[in-house]
């Protein structure tokens, strides 16, 4: 009986030594294989990159729109953009109107195509405004509300008749060529026919505004809605965006 037992415990411990041994080789075979050892780790990490990534852009996971985040970035891009136009009119100021309304045409335009009708209506109005209370355009507070109704329609009709899909070349140079024309016709008749002829204005100020609201205004509309309409595909490739319709 005892040499059974015996030979039983001997058996055992041969087993148990065998067991160390395999367990010991899947450790080492395990760790030979590290980058898969670290597999479930770099899934995680992709996967909250993901996340990440979508809630920025305005997506959940299943690729389904957040509109919390299209908000969020709706909110920044008109911002930029509000920002970049008053930047804009300061540094070119000295250039002189033919440079500066170029460059403000170009960053209402690019407002409406890359970033969405409202971000391109809110630019519009806000502009204007910014540009007074910073001395940076005329200093009348009734030419304001004028030059606001002049960008509103010029992004009204670039946003609505190029804006959205993917319009032919020539749905967007009608809708360039009308928004120029509409700005320059609604800035003329507001400020030259109507604010210079109802102000007490002395004659040189009132020249002066004349000169200013009149052809220069379709000029510099043309040249920058042009920039714009040049710019906005690419800007919306660069961010990997379709169209903006919203």
């Amino acid at each position: 009986m005892l040499f059974v037992i015996i030979l039983v415990m001997i058996y055992t411990a041969n087993c148990e030594q065998k067991a160390e041994k395999n367990t010991e080789k899947a450790n080492n075979n395990w760790r030979n294989c590290a980058p898969f050892a670290a597999f479930p780790d770099k899934i995680s990490s992709i996967f909250r990159r993901k996340t990440t990534m979508s809630r920025m852009c305005g997506t959940t996971e299943s690729g389904r729109t957040d509109p919390a985040g299209q908000r969020a970035r709706r909110l920044t891009e008109t911002a930029v953009m509000t920002a970049l136009l008053i930047v804009l009119q300061a540094v070119t100021k000295p250039a002189g109107q033919y440079i500066t309304g170029t460059c403000v045409n170009a960053v209402l335009a690019v407002s409406v195509l890359a970033a969405g009708l409202w971000s391109g209506i809110t630019v519009a109005l806000l502009s204007p405004l910014f540009a007074f209370l910073l001395g940076i355009g005329p200093q009348l507070p009734p030419i304001v509300p004028s030059i606001a109704v002049g960008n509103l329609v010029f992004v009204l009709l670039l946003g609505l008749l190029a804006g959205g899909g993917e319009p032919p070349l020539w749905k967007r140079a009608a809708a360039w060529l009308l928004a120029a024309a509409a700005k320059f016709g609604v800035l003329y008749l507001l400020v030259v026919k109507l604010l210079c002829a109802v102000l007490p204005l002395q004659e040189p100020q009132a020249a002066a505004f004349s000169a200013m609201f009149s052809y220069p205004q379709l000029i510099t509309a043309l040249a920058g809605g042009a920039a714009g309409l040049f710019l906005s595909p690419l800007l919306r490739r660069a961010s990997r965006r379709s169209p903006a319709h919203d």
